[in-house]
């Protein structure tokens, strides 16, 4: 499953406000706007996602080393 999928199925809220400078260039041209705005949401969503999986791994990790709860920076 992708990470984008994934966020989906697990009903992860992403923040669906966009960069002033994209909201912009969708005034310009709005044809491009749902198609972009999918693309943006979607990578949202796996940055998200990978965050999380890499937290847990780090947890995981430390659990092993009898270290709970620890975990270095993102």
């Amino acid at each position: 499953m992708k990470y984008h999928e994934l966020a989906d199925f697990l009903d992860l809220v992403v923040d669906e406000k966009l960069p002033k400078e994209v909201a912009e260039d969708f005034k310009c041209d709005p044809t491009l706007y749902r198609k972009d705005f999918d693309r943006i949401i979607r990578r949202k969503k796996t940055v998200l996602v990978s965050r999380h999986l890499s937290i847990a791994r780090q947890y995981i990790e430390n659990v092993g080393k009898g270290e709970f709860p620890k975990r270095r920076g993102r």
